[in-house]
């Protein structure tokens, strides 16, 4: 139980915090290496702000993988309301759910992938960031949720047994 808190607690931070630092590191502050480079220090400046931008929006994809990871985890052996992820005794199905979760993510990443390599000058990874941290949000309200839900009781034989 102590690993799954310090689960969560690290796919809670690390998106705030990744953004938190980008945040505090953007323009105003950035640093300029005093070797001479053949482009503008504008240009050195948006290249290393991109750059800082991309590795939390990678950060924040970490964070929803594990936060994926432990909502699937969280939701074994309880009922499940939404048909997409439910097995035929209306029971929580964990390959149905890794399935949709992993088609749903790979297509929103390969989305945002395309979308900033599709346009180079233009900085996309700081409001993909933002959306993502977002999105993990979400995740930790469902997690908490589902974490908080009384476990649920084997069914006795005696009420499966065919007559």
């Amino acid at each position: 139980m102590k690993l799954l808190k310090l689960l969560v607690t690290v796919a809670i931070l690390l998106p705030v915090f990744a953004t938190r630092q980008a945040l505090a590191e953007s323009p105003g502050g950035a640093y300029y290496s005093p070797v001479a480079s053949p482009v503008s220090p504008a240009q050195a400046e948006a290249r290393s702000g991109r750059a800082r931008w991309k590795k939390r929006w990678i950060a924040t994809w970490l964070a929803i993988a594990a936060l994926n990871t432990l909502d699937i985890q969280s939701s074994r052996g309880h009922g499940e309301a939404n048909p997409l992820l439910r097995d035929p005794s209306g029971r929580f199905s964990a390959g149905k759910a890794m399935l949709l979760k992993s088609a749903i993510g790979g297509g929103l990443f390969a989305t945002e992938w395309w979308i900033a390599r599709r346009n180079p000058r233009q900085d996309y990874y700081k409001p993909f960031t933002v959306l993502n941290t977002a999105a993990a949000g979400g995740l930790v309200g469902v997690v908490v949720h589902n974490y908080s839900l009384p476990p649920t009781r084997a069914a006795s034989p005696a009420l499966t047994a065919q007559p």
